[in-house]
């Protein structure tokens, strides 16, 4: 028997079809039926396109007569098809109303994927672009059967584990300066590479490194690599957007909520006052409660 063909190997052959292989195309949408659980009916839409990559002169302008390669990919978008809600019609021949027939309409999609990824103005068959509406469902199954390659963690996990990474091995240094100090170098860090089209990627290195910076010491970090390993799998990274937000920043404690500019966490400080830890706000003559200006 011949060795079963890679799911790579199978999306590559798809695409160079260009559709046009009945039999593939069977096959594909046998392997997407299997592979997606979805409570409701839903539709499958698979297209066949090419691009043109315009050439760029030595200015770096597109010559919109000349093409480097032809980009050809597919795309595949599932998305769920319902009734329309009920409601009436007016039928002006009869002069009344009618019930409405309910058609079936298709929604946005819930998953999409292209294939190949297109990265540096070219075809990256190692790559795929993967999408979902809802990051809560990430269908592991459809990645696992149907493309070959494990659920990309959503940016929830992400957040959820990065912050376990911290905690534990930041352990009593976990204090409030020193994650204030790692937001502000996260920050820091993604508005040095605003302009960049790739987001910032953190592997276990940096986050050791960012951890050192923020004021972990060398013994509290002597066993990184293992909590690392053991929280967020061996070679896990992170996209620094999902693990800081680029706009706010956030203190919180059971009763009281503390939103700042993401590039003024100095405003928000601890002191002792009175024997009692407590977050200290600076503030000026422009304050307002509920929207009504206060005198100071």
């Amino acid at each position: 028997a011949s060795a079963p063909v890679q799911p790579q190997e199978f999306l590559l052959a798809l695409r160079d079809s260009s559709m046009q292989d009945e039999a593939l195309l069977d096959t594909y949408y046998d392997m997407v039926i299997r592979s997606f659980e979805y409570p409701e009916n839903y539709l499958i839409l698979v297209a066949d396109a090419v691009y043109d990559i315009p050439q760029k002169g030595t200015d770096q302008q597109e010559l919109e007569d000349a093409s480097e390669e032809v980009y050809h990919f597919i795309h595949t978008c599932l998305c769920p098809v319902n009734l329309a809600k009920p409601a009436l019609s007016y039928d002006p021949e009869e002069g009344c109303f009618h019930n409405r027939d309910r058609d079936r309409i298709v929604s946005p999609p819930v998953l999409g994927m292209l294939f190949p990824a297109f990265h540096d103005r070219s075809s990256d068959i190692y790559s795929l672009l993967y999408y979902v509406r809802n990051q809560k469902e990430m269908y592991s199954a459809f990645t696992d059967a149907v493309l070959g390659c494990p659920c990309p963690r959503s940016a929830a996990d992400q957040k959820k584990i990065f912050t376990q990474i911290v905690e534990e091995a930041l352990g009593d240094e976990c204090s409030y300066e020193n994650v204030r100090s790692l937001h502000e170098q996260l920050h820091e860090l993604t508005q040095a590479q605003k302009e960049s089209p790739d987001p910032v990627t953190l592997s276990q290195g940096e986050v050791k490194n960012l951890l050192t910076l923020s004021g972990g010491s060398e013994e509290q970090l002597k066993d990184f690599r293992e909590t690392y390993e053991e929280v967020a799998g061996e070679g896990a990274s992170f996209s620094a957007g999902n693990v800081t937000s680029e706009t706010k920043y956030i203190v919180r404690t059971p009763d009281v909520e503390i939103r700042v500019s993401a590039d003024r966490s100095d405003l928000v400080e601890t002191m002792i006052i009175e024997g009692r830890p407590c977050l200290v706000i600076p503030i000026t003559d422009d304050v307002h409660v509920n929207g009504i200006k206060v005198k100071i």
